[in-house]
């Protein structure tokens, strides 16, 4: 997940919510999600992509160390580019996400929400790229409705091993909720998808 400086309203800007600022607290939000992640499943890596502006020169070739690494991370990698807006909106602020085969969206609040809207629309990011991450987060948040919210929305669109992953999670969530024979169906499908995986035993 590469997180590009978000394009802020001049207005705001002025009032000190620059591009820059409203980048980092959102990359601050994705990181603080990823080392919540449990321990036992891979991790994605963050990066911010401010960072590859630092021009070391490569001899000979004449192109700055950030640049060849974003081109051979572009051609070999799978790279999520996040690129956000901050606008003024008439009850307030509208923060706009973007990115790699992710779907715009638009978290609305008034300015001093400015921190809840970063971390929605961080939470939303990273539920799109690590789905399974983000359902055991929000499971662990003690926000069942919000884990199978988000694995309904996801689910059709991951492979079947990830789906059992998923599968499990929406298991625990209903437990959760006192809905334990929807809870054994879920883990029996889990089961079915992929009899390896053992938690849903």
């Amino acid at each position: 997940i590469v997180v590009n400086t978000f394009t802020v309203a001049p207005k705001l800007e002025n009032a000190g919510a620059s591009g820059t600022t409203v980048a980092t607290q959102f990359l601050d939000e994705l990181i603080r999600l990823r080392e919540s992640a449990r321990t036992d499943i891979a991790k994605r890596a963050v990066i911010d992509s401010l960072a590859e502006q630092v021009q070391i020169e490569v001899p000979e070739v004449h192109v700055s160390f950030g640049e060849l690494r974003r081109v051979l991370h572009e051609a070999l990698g799978h790279r999520i580019q996040i690129r956000g807006d901050l606008t003024e909106s008439a009850d307030g602020l509208a923060l706009t996400l973007r990115g790699t085969n992710l779907p715009a969206k638009t978290f609305s609040g008034k300015p001093e929400e400015l921190p809840a809207l970063v971390t929605r629309a961080a939470e939303y990011a990273y539920g799109h790229a690590d789905p399974v991450q983000m359902a055991y987060y929000l499971h662990r948040a003690g926000r069942p409705a919000d884990t199978i919210a988000l694995i309904r929305s996801r689910f059709a669109s991951v492979p079947p091993e990830t789906q059992a992953m998923l599968l499990n999670v929406w298991g625990n969530a209903l437990n959760t909720l006192d809905r334990v024979p929807e809870a054994l169906a879920k883990y029996r499908l889990a089961i079915d998808l992929n009899p390896k995986f053992w938690y849903p035993y």
